[in-house]
């Protein structure tokens, strides 16, 4: 299970955000029940600040994966996209803090980005059943790096925790130039985008086409996001 779950891990992860989505499609259905937990965490309470607060909660979310994603890409770089492969075991960065930064960052967008329409208890369902696929594709990931760099992974993981972070002094292993983090930055663009702009609403920002700037940002990443696995897929044709 674990296996199917990995290699079809980018379909789960689809899968998880169009449910979600379908959700929020019908918050209108939920908004007027009289049992709360059915209705979407931003209409909890009638007042301003229920909203206010599930934006900015949910906003520093997103921005957190974002910049979570950001710095463990840089020193994967083309890895996460299926090519390539690293000079050696990344234990460096804030693969010092804890072994999955990628996974944790994509469960905390994901938690963040459809918390505030979609109905509360099928929120906390989806990130609960969200994170337990995540878990199983970063177990049986741990089992290919166990065996590809046997004793050097098992210490690493000793020292390092699976999902909570705790700070380690580890070796560099490779040190991400400008490039790197541009180019990571980039594929993660969507996650700090909508982190902004919720946050902009909630404090009531005045800023000038906010809406569309977000939107662009959100169809530039996506379309950074499908060339880049475009060019693995071409890889693994030729």
């Amino acid at each position: 299970m674990r296996e199917w779950i990995f290699r079809n891990r980018l379909s789960v992860i689809l899968g998880a955000f169009a449910v979600a989505l379908a959700a929020a499609m019908t918050q209108n259905l939920w908004a007027d029940s009289e049992w709360i937990w059915t209705r979407p965490l931003a209409l909890w309470a009638d007042v301003s600040w229920a909203t206010s607060a599930v934006l900015i909660g949910s906003g520093l979310l997103c921005l957190f994966a974002f910049g979570l994603r950001t710095v463990a890409e840089a020193r994967l770089r083309e890895v996460v996209y299926g090519q390539g492969e690293t000079a050696g075991l990344i234990t460096d960065g804030p693969f010092a803090w804890l072994r999955n930064p990628l996974y944790l960052g994509t469960w905390s967008f994901f938690s963040g980005a459809v918390a505030l329409w979609t109905p509360a208890l099928l929120w906390l369902g989806l990130s609960l059943l969200f994170f337990f696929a995540l878990d199983a594709m970063v177990r049986h990931e741990e089992t290919i790096l166990a065996g590809q760099y046997g004793d050097e992974f098992r210490s690493y993981c000793r020292r390092v925790g699976r999902w909570l972070p705790w700070p380690r002094r580890s070796p560099k292993t490779y040190a991400p130039t400008m490039s790197d983090y541009a180019w990571a930055a980039l594929g993660n663009l969507g996650l700090g985008s909508l982190g902004l702009f919720r946050i902009a609403i909630a404090l009531d920002v005045p800023v000038r086409y906010a809406g569309p700037i977000n939107a662009a940002c959100l169809i530039l990443w996506i379309a950074v996001v499908m060339s880049r696995r475009s060019d693995r897929t071409e890889t693994e044709e030729s």
